[in-house]
């Protein structure tokens, strides 16, 4: 074969590749368990073509471990950001003035899906809490931004909006707009314990204050007080203030 490599997401791809001897790495997001596909593909970790199993974060390297597998084929790779996203650096005033937003006051934004347990109703309570502070919530499903906004409109918030989705080209302009970025993950969210999310690189790039929760798998890249100021998560009373 004239293959060098093979790199996958794809658990059935090895199947191939590695009896034939081509050199192959997988990535996986994802937890171990014992369905018949993963442990077929556990297995091929004894070939030397199947080069290691890439995961995005130490908690998940250890998962793999503990259920067997060898450490030495358990790679840790956490998400990253493309940087060319934010070459061309604005200021906050180019950037709201770049989206349309007012200049005067401070902007809390928050970026992301709108999920139940991406912390959004700890945002508004924040919201409720600090009237002159204008928050921002970018993205999202349209079921999703339309529900918030129904909350958003009922609790009268006049210093919230919801943008819908906006394209990828854009998100670096709304962060660099902000004074504060927001990221309070819930303990509820299923990845909590070993994501590697990638906004949150996306927030430490466009170089602005993180709020946060503090989630090992955030405290794994963040430091209190030193890089973010990270709360605890599920719980309003600490995130407003």
């Amino acid at each position: 074969s004239n293959v060098a490599l093979v790199f996958t997401r794809t658990f059935e791809l090895p199947k191939y590749t590695v009896p034939k001897g081509i050199p192959t790495l997988i990535e996986t997001h994802g937890p171990p368990d014992n369905s018949k596909q993963k442990n077929d593909l556990y297995r091929l970790l004894e070939h030397d073509a199947l080069l290691g199993l890439v995961t995005i974060s130490e908690p998940l390297k250890q998962r793999y471990i503990a259920h067997g597998l060898p450490a030495e084929k358990i790679l840790v790779a956490p998400d990253g950001v493309d940087m060319g996203m934010f070459e061309a650096e604005l200021g906050v005033e180019q950037a709201r003035a770049a989206l349309d937003l007012k200049q005067d006051g401070a902007y809390a934004v928050y970026v992301g899906h709108l999920y139940d347990d991406r912390g959004i109703q700890e945002i508004l309570v924040a919201a409720e809490a600090n009237p002159t502070c204008n928050f921002l919530l970018v993205g999202g499903h349209p079921e999703h931004v339309k529900k918030w906004r129904a909350v958003v409109n009922d609790r009268g918030l006049d210093n919230t909006a919801l943008t819908g989705f906006v394209n990828n080209s854009e998100v670096s302009k709304y962060l660099w707009a902000a004074d504060i970025l927001m990221m309070p993950y819930s303990k509820k969210c299923p990845t909590a314990e070993w994501m590697s999310p990638l906004k949150l690189f996306e927030y430490m790039a466009a170089g602005r204050a993180i709020l946060a929760t503090n989630l090992d798998a955030i405290k794994s890249v963040l430091t209190d007080n030193l890089d973010a100021v990270l709360v605890e998560p599920d719980n309003a009373e600490s995130f407003k203030s």
